[in-house]
This record gives structure tokens, C-alpha cells and sequence, in this order.
């Protein structure tokens, strides 16, 4: 575990904060823009990119959080995090620097077809 961390910020310094940050930014907007206008989707996360960098939350209308992350996951083996807490019910998606836009046209595809 020790050397895992020291890969991770060897990996982290290599490509640099602003990068990683520019990357990840990029791959969030790539998915969340392209279902932001599917019927029943609703994003929870500005794209704006003053308040808001990789995570981006997501739910569809008449679905629960755990709903939604079981549909991704046992239909798409996509994994996000369902998020049921005060008032703030979606799955969370964070893609990495090493997420590929074929993976999130994947997801794209999955949100549409379990939206519809």
C-alpha cells in the first residue's frame, strides 16, 4: 500500500495539478453535456467550471439514488455512488485523468436508455 501511494503522487506531480484539473474537468462536461437535455435526466452539479471540476451528480425521474447506481451497475458495470442525504438524492460520477470518452459515451448511452 505504501508504494501504491507513492506511484499516485509520482502520477499526481508527472501530469501536474493543472492538467489533471483541465482533464477531468473536460471529461465531466464531455458526458454531463450530452444528458443534461434527456427527458426525466436531471443534473445536479453546475458545468460551470467556477463550481464544479470532475464530480458531477445525476438522477433520473422516478428513480431512487440506489435505483439508479444498480441499473449502471448490474446492467453497465459502470460503478457511481448513490447519494441519499438531507436534500440531495442523485449518483455521484467522478471520472480520472485516465477515464476515456469511449467509457463516458458508454455512460451517456446507459443514462439514455434507462431514462427512456
Amino acid at each position: 500500500m505504501e508504494q501504491g501511494i507513492g506511484e499516485a503522487i509520482n502520477f499526481h506531480e508527472g501530469i501536474g495539478s493543472k492538467r489533471k484539473e483541465e482533464r477531468i474537468r473536460y471529461l465531466k462536461n464531455y458526458w454531463a453535456s450530452r444528458v443534461q437535455t434527456v427527458a426525466k435526466v436531471k443534473l445536479h452539479t453546475s458545468l460551470d467550471p467556477r463550481y464544479s471540476c470532475a464530480i458531477c451528480g445525476v438522477s433520473v425521474d422516478g428513480m431512487t439514488p440506489a435505483d439508479l447506481e444498480n441499473a449502471l451497475f448490474n446492467q453497465y458495470k459502470i460503478h457511481t455512488v448513490g447519494i441519499a442525504w438531507e436534500n440531495i438524492r442523485c449518483v455521484r460520477v467522478t471520472p480520472h485523468v485516465y477515464t476515456t470518452t469511449a467509457d463516458l459515451d458508454k455512460l451517456v448511452r446507459a443514462i439514455q436508455t434507462i431514462a427512456a
